[in-house]
């Protein structure tokens, strides 16, 4: 027996009793008509959105993760429009991007990713990495590229150190040439707390994997080389604790 679908209508009837009402509701999201008005539905997404600490607002993005699943692209792109445009939604948006299986126009899903990485929060960017993890394989390393290398041209010095983590967050996704790409833009940046990021980065969480490549290596420490000696002191100190790289950087640094 197949049980009526339930409507935007009963659902946010049942949110505004509160407390496991709207638990209740947030999981009933992902059984509704993906052909829902958007507008209607965004009515019950920002009553259930209002905390983002309540695990409503999770389960909440893990139900839409679902339904946007059965959406036709025309509504799913207006309900990705409606959310990028508060901080709530964007947060919201980085949970079901992250979780669902949906394709989603390589075009689109490329301007979602950057909106979310170049934004003020640090909470949705962080979000974003999820995001950008999700749908590498359908955009392509070479979108994934000029991504990430366009943060490094950030006006803002948080957006260009973001860059960083996201080649510590995907280093085991991503290819040793865009890892030195990036960290060769932030070394030439003129402002020192992008150069410090890129060395900190470089010595921290980095260097193993691009240690295998002995041309990048030698690419990267002749960089190094070349900037103050309280920064070529900072990455050799980092280094230290681990023997092989140490002594490997050591001598191509002293070269």
């Amino acid at each position: 027996m197949e049980f009526p679908k339930p409507s935007v209508e009963n659902l946010l009837s049942l949110a505004r009793y509160g407390g496991k009402n709207k638990l209740r509701a947030a999981k009933e999201i992902s059984n509704l008509d993906p052909n829902t008005d958007v507008e209607k539905l965004m009515l019950l997404i920002e009553e259930l959105a209002s905390d983002t600490e309540d695990p409503v607002f999770s389960e909440l993005g893990i139900s839409l993760s679902k339904l946007i699943e059965k959406m036709n692209s025309q509504i799913l792109e207006q309900l990705i429009e409606k959310l990028l445009s508060s901080h709530e939604g964007r947060l919201l948006l980085c949970i079901i991007l992250s979780a669902t299986q949906r394709k989603i126009d390589t075009d689109l899903i490329s301007e979602v990713i950057r909106r979310l990485l170049n934004d003020d929060s640090e909470e949705i960017r962080n979000g974003g990495i999820g995001v950008l993890r999700n749908y590498m394989k359908d955009i392509g390393i070479q979108e994934v590229t000029d991504i990430v290398l366009e943060l490094t041209s950030s006006s803002s010095i948080e957006i260009k150190c973001f860059s960083t983590i996201i080649l510590t967050a995907l280093s085991n996704l991503l290819p040793n040439e865009l890892i030195e790409s990036v960290i060769l833009n932030l070394l030439d940046d003129e402002n020192l707390e992008a150069r410090r990021c890129a060395i900190e980065a470089l010595a921290e969480n980095l260097i193993g994997k691009v240690a295998k490549n002995r041309r990048i290596l030698r690419e990267l420490l002749c960089k190094i080389k070349t900037l103050s000696n309280d920064l070529v002191d900072q990455f050799l100190e980092t280094v230290r604790s681990n023997e092989e790289i140490y002594g490997l950087v050591k001598a191509i640094l002293e070269n």
